[in-house]
């Protein structure tokens, strides 16, 4: 292998080109070249690979380039990447700098820098340093290396000088790494602590050279070079993925030049050794061929059961990922009319499930021109705006611009379900994007980032309305859900203007959407977010649903533990409202017992608190349902970092045993990031008023009635032999009883995973009018309802964990690492089934069932 080196010699130096101890004009030096890279998962000896290089080397110094500080490596031209990446990573090797030049010095020693390099006149030292560290080119970029250099004398020629020269490459901090990294991550960092900071990816790189000579004046006699990459996602203590790495140089013969080596005249010139990734990617036909295998899968029970038994189908949509990340928008095109328009409807359902778990900038814009074009209708431009902030690999302003295009383009303005969806997914992928990983960059990189909290703002201002206008129940709560999605300081006013409602104005729903909507921003502005909401909990005038909506907000500010035993003294002395009380005393509880590493500052100051309030006679009987509760189960194993809890909470209401909100939760935690993975939450009003409609006891005359869900909460009553409206005439006369006023309607159940909101159902007083419709039948209604989606059917494939990483090696190939996790999802609604089980006797309903069977891989 020849190599035309382009070696500039320092300025400043004179060299004489017939030194013994240096490098030589019309001489000719030859090396044998080794390298090694060894791949392995430790207690997993079958899972192995590896390569070998062997090369000689012939090295023909030239009268200016004597010193080998490597300036730039010219090729020839039309010459592949990857010989250009591995000579590139060859010419590393004899890239050192013994000088010192420009040192990195602490900022207390920049005022000795002059003498640092030998500057230094009178009594101070004038030699140069013999550990120093530098910014330094290589194959990974401009990496802070550190010299150790150390002077003997030749055993074999007392008179001449050997050089033992170690250097070591510090990975984290380099400029302009090489590196292809796509990762969606909607993690949460727990601690902001450097001491909890965990390493997934590390990697590290020390060279050992024999050089004869002077620092000035010198010749490379060997260099041994050892590295590692190390994938480390559960601790080095879980499993672990190490690539080795071994290199080295021996110089075996210097010789006359027999001739001067040529090379032609065009030639290319790098002017850095750092890596170069290729863009060239031929895989239209690879991705038709597996496309049309992947949609062309029979899904008949049969086949389906056995997919199911070996897992085929996430592993195949997975393989047509793999290819179709790599298209541009004109083969995205040409895809979706060669292989998707004059295809089934299977195939326009696949084409959106890849289509939308790409997450590729390409594959947005071409969502984007589906959804503005009217090809796809409604439900499935819902689905796709909702689900594509879960799987954005580049979110840019760019984007964010073309997103708000998008969401305030006519069509998509004047469908309520698609303007709201497109505002709700962008607010989500800006807040995750641009205040979630912002604040899980460490400092030192704070200041690189691209999206800022201060963009995110710029999107805030220019999606939710800054005045009070006339809007409906659905659009306010849409717009109070878009700010709190956003979690930037601005959208604390808005929601505390709903949360706060001091003349009454809003229905108390809406008021506790707008207080759930601070959870996001409790983590970030914890003192604005309690300044909103302790007055509100505080306040005994509010009902107990609202103070208890406020108080969960709170505790997710990390209250200080003066503000902890101040709640639970007001618990203890003062609290008039048992359901308060009750969920209070079950949170503290829950949390000051938890495992759950993110909990653990809480839980260290709830220890402190629970003597407190642990001996209220009052909640010597919370056991029972009908009190307000927060129930967790949590975990962690320290050996891999990881860890989870699951919580189940429910708010009662006072006038009725139906719950008024029930929250059900599920979260991860690995590598010191907080996930929200799953969060299914139902609020309901009024649905007591719905329920007494289908189910409660209807009387016509005289006839009692034979079934009411109520009988669930006791034992079957005699029937009595007295008619059923005298016996309501006389308690009617004798205690005057006024009916209670229903409240309005409303009932909504949610789905969020990662903190986003990807179904929602809501029903309200309009939507449920023909319950109440004079004469109208209820269990008609429901069965128009259930035929409605007799044919239900869900089938998405889903693209969970994605990270897709592309690093050089010190050996000049690349390192890949892909970490995904496919999910497939399969329902039909044939395999819905509702039971209702009736007394023997046929006089009232003993049990109702509800049975389904779907298929997650």
């Amino acid at each position: 292998m020849r190599l035309l080196l382009g070696l500039a010699a320092l300025a400043a130096v004179a060299v004489s080109f017939t030194f013994g101890n240096g490098y030589e004009m019309g001489r000719e030096y030859i090396y044998d070249y080794y390298g090694h890279l060894h791949t392995f998962m430790p207690g997993m000896s079958q899972q192995v690979s590896g390569i070998v290089l062997k090369s000689k080397i012939l090295v023909q110094p030239k009268r200016d380039y004597l010193i080998f500080k490597i300036m730039n490596i010219q090729v020839t031209r039309g010459e592949p990447i990857w010989s250009v990446n591995m000579k590139k990573a060859i010419v590393s090797l004899f890239n050192i700098d013994l000088e010192a030049i420009n040192p990195i010095l602490p900022k207390e020693e920049a005022f000795y820098a002059d003498c640092e390099r030998g500057n230094c006149v009178g009594s101070m030292r004038t030699e140069l340093p013999g550990m120093y560290r530098i910014y330094e080119d290589g194959i990974y970029g401009e990496c802070e290396t550190m010299y150790d250099i150390q002077k003997t004398v030749n055993p074999e020629n007392p008179f001449a000088n050997v050089l033992n020269v170690t250097k070591i490459k510090n990975y984290k901090k380099c400029r302009n790494t090489p590196q292809v990294f796509f990762k969606v991550s909607h993690g949460s960092r727990c601690v902001d602590c450097a001491g909890d900071e965990t390493h997934p990816l590390t990697s590290n790189a020390a060279y050992h050279y024999d050089i004869r000579g002077t620092r000035h004046n010198f010749i490379i006699e060997n260099i041994i070079g050892d590295g590692e990459i190390m994938y480390s996602p559960y601790t080095p203590d879980g499993n672990i993925i190490r690539i080795i790495l071994n290199r080295t140089l021996h110089l075996i013969e210097i010789r006359d030049s027999v001739s001067d080596l040529t090379f032609n005249e065009d030639m290319v010139t790098y002017p850095k050794l750092s890596f170069v990734f290729s863009d060239d990617h031929d895989t239209k036909r690879v991705v038709g061929r597996l496309f049309r295998n992947f949609v062309e899968w029979d899904f008949s029970d049969e086949d389906l059961k056995e997919a199911i038994k070996k897992d085929k189908l996430p592993i195949r949509f997975l393989e047509v990922i793999y290819s179709f990340v790599l298209l541009d928008y004109n083969q995205i095109d040409d895809f979706y009319h060669r292989y998707v328009e004059p295809g089934s409807k299977d195939h326009k359902e696949s084409f959106l499930n890849v289509l939308t778990a790409a997450g590729t900038n390409p594959a947005f814009m071409y969502a984007k021109h589906l959804i503005q074009s009217k090809k796809l209708d409604e439900d499935a431009a819902s689905e796709m705006l909702i689900n594509l902030p879960l799987h954005i690999r580049e979110p840019t302003e760019i984007l964010f611009d073309e997103f708000y295009r998008l969401c305030e383009a006519s069509y998509v303005r004047e469908t309520f379900t698609l303007h709201s969806a497109c505002l709700r997914s962008l607010s989500n992928l800006v807040h995750d994007s641009c205040i979630l990983n912002y604040h899980n960059t460490w400092n030192d990189a704070k200041e690189h980032a691209i999206c800022t909290p201060e963009l995110a703002t710029k999107y805030y201002n220019y999606l939710v309305p800054v005045y009070d206008r006339e809007m409906g129940i659905p659009e306010r709560t849409m717009y109070i859900k878009v700010a709190g999605n956003f979690a930037v300081k601005e959208s604390l006013p808005y929601l505390a203007h709903y949360a706060r409602d001091k003349i009454n104005k809003y229905p108390a729903y809406l008021r506790m959407v707008a207080i759930w909507s601070m959870t996001k921003s409790s983590f970030l502005y914890p003192e604005k977010v309690r300044e909103i909401l302790l007055p509100i909990y505080r306040n005994w005038t509010e009902t107990h649903e609202i103070r208890i909506a406020a108080f969960s907000v709170l505790l997710r500010t990390h209250p200080d533990l003066y503000l902890l035993k101040s709640i639970a003294a007001d618990l203890v002395t003062n609290e008039p409202n048992t359901q308060v009380m009750t969920f209070v005393y079950t949170t503290f509880k829950s949390f000051a017992e938890s495992e759950y590493p993110c909990h653990f500052d809480l839980s260290q100051h709830l220890r402190y608190v629970m003597p407190i309030i642990e001996e209220i006679d009052v909640l010597k009987d919370i056991n029972e349902w009908t009190y307000s509760k927060l129930l967790m189960d949590s975990g962690y194993e320290p050996e891999y970092d990881y860890g989870g809890f699951t919580v189940l909470s429910y708010i009662m209401a006072n006038d009725s045993y139906l719950p008024r909100s029930v929250m059900f939760k599920v979260n991860d935690y690995k590598n010191n990031f907080n996930y929200h993975s799953l969060e299914m939450t139902f609020d309901a009003w009024g649905l007591d008023h719905v329920l007494d409609k289908v189910y409660g006891p209807h009387v016509t005359g005289d006839v009692h009635p034979e079934r009411s869900l109520w009988n669930f909460f006791g034992r079957k009553r005699p029937t009595r032999d007295i008619s059923v409206n005298k016996e309501v005439k006389e308690i009617d006369q004798n205690l005057h009883i006024k009916t209670r006023d229903y409240e309005e309607a409303f009932v909504t159940f949610r789905v969020a995973a990662f903190n986003n909101e990807i179904m929602s159902f809501t029903f309200n007083e309009t939507m449920l009018a023909p319950l109440f419709t004079e004469g109208a039948d209820p269990f008609s209604w429901i069965q128009n309802l259930a035929g409605e989606v007799k044919d239900f059917k869900v089938q998405e494939f889903l693209i969970g964990e994605d990270m897709s990483l592309f690093l050089p090696t010190e050996l000049g190939l690349p390192f890949y690492l892909e970490q995904k996790q496919p999910f497939f999802m399969n329902y039909k609604n044939k395999d819905f089934k509702f039971d209702v089980k009736v007394a023997p006797d046929g006089k009232y309903i003993e049990e109702i069932g509800v049975k389904m069977q779907g298929h997650f891989l």
